[in-house]
């Protein structure tokens, strides 16, 4: 997750996007709740961690800018799917990992999940996370 947000709010902050929300939408999928539930607490790493997209500093506003983008692709692409298949308590588990993830393991580093959630997203990562101070 943590590559996968990297890019979708550099994206964000370039283009700005919109979402349709009406009574016909129909109800979220499982795998769809779970990569917002996923999507959601790698976000909270960035913004704990002050991480720089873009020369910008990682804020609950830029995540909340760039969830549906990040939560909708981790819906769509080929190296996300474990997600739809894991059990509730390896989603928990991937989530209590994001939770304790330390800031001294992401900042400066690639983009590397914590171990309990490396099978969800099984993309290789080529970025180094920056923090501001």
């Amino acid at each position: 997750m943590f590559k996968t947000i990297a890019c979708a709010v550099t994206m964000t902050l370039l283009v700005a996007t919109a979402a349709s929300c009406s009574e016909e939408d129909p109800p979220p999928s499982v795998r769809a709740q779970r990569c917002e539930q996923l999507s959601r607490a790698a976000c909270a790493v960035f913004v704990r961690c002050h991480v720089l997209v873009s020369g910008r500093v990682f804020s609950n506003e830029i995540c909340e800018q760039a969830l549906p983008k990040v939560a909708g692709d981790c819906t769509t692409k080929p190296e996300n799917a474990a997600v739809g298949t894991a059990t509730d308590a390896e989603i928990g588990a991937c989530v209590s990992a994001y939770q304790g993830f330390p800031c001294n393991e992401l900042c400066g580093r690639l983009a590397v999940d914590p171990p309990a959630c490396q099978q969800f997203d099984t993309a290789p990562s080529q970025n180094v996370v920056q923090c501001a101070p």
